[in-house]
C-alpha cells in the first residue's frame, strides 16, 4: 500500500490544475494566428474585394485541424471529472440545438416564424453548452 506525505494531495491538485491551464493557454496561443489571419481576411475582403479562394481554404482547413489535435489532446489530458463536466456541457448543448432547430423550422413552414437562422442558432447552442458545463463546475465543486 503506498501512503501519500501529509499535503502530498494538495500539491499534486496543484500541480494538475497548473498543467491543465498552461494546455488551455497555449490551445488559445496557437488558435490566435488563426483568428488574426481570418479577421485580416474578413476585413480585407470587405474593403478590398477579394480575397484568394485558397487563402481561405487554407485558413478553414488549418481552424478545423487546430481544433480537431486540441480537442484530441485536450481529452487525452484532462481527468475523469472534467470529462464528466465535458459531457455535461456538450449534451446540453447538442439537446439545445437538437429541440431549437426543428422546432423553429417547423414554425417556419408554418408561416409562424422567419426562417431559421443558422448562425444563432449555432451560437446560443455554444451558450446553452457553456451554461451547462458551468452549472455542473459551480454545482460540484
Amino acid at each position: 500500500m503506498t501512503t501519500i506525505a501529509p499535503g502530498e494531495g494538495e500539491r499534486l491538485e496543484a500541480e494538475g490544475r497548473r498543467r491543465f491551464w498552461k494546455m488551455v493557454r497555449n490551445m488559445a496561443l496557437a488558435g490566435f494566428p488563426v483568428g488574426l489571419v481570418g479577421g485580416f481576411l474578413f476585413a480585407w475582403q470587405e474593403d478590398h474585394g477579394t480575397v484568394a479562394d485558397w487563402m481561405v481554404i487554407l485558413l478553414v482547413l488549418a481552424g478545423a485541424a487546430g481544433l480537431l489535435v486540441s480537442t484530441v489532446l485536450f481529452f487525452r489530458r484532462v481527468d475523469e471529472l472534467e470529462l464528466q463536466d465535458n459531457l455535461w456541457g456538450s449534451t446540453v448543448g447538442f439537446y439545445f440545438y437538437a429541440t431549437l432547430f426543428p422546432a423553429w423550422w417547423a414554425l417556419w413552414m408554418l408561416d409562424v416564424t422567419r426562417e431559421p437562422h443558422g448562425l444563432l442558432i449555432y451560437a446560443a447552442s455554444l451558450l446553452a453548452g457553456f451554461a451547462g458545463y458551468g452549472w455542473r463546475k459551480w454545482r460540484n465543486r
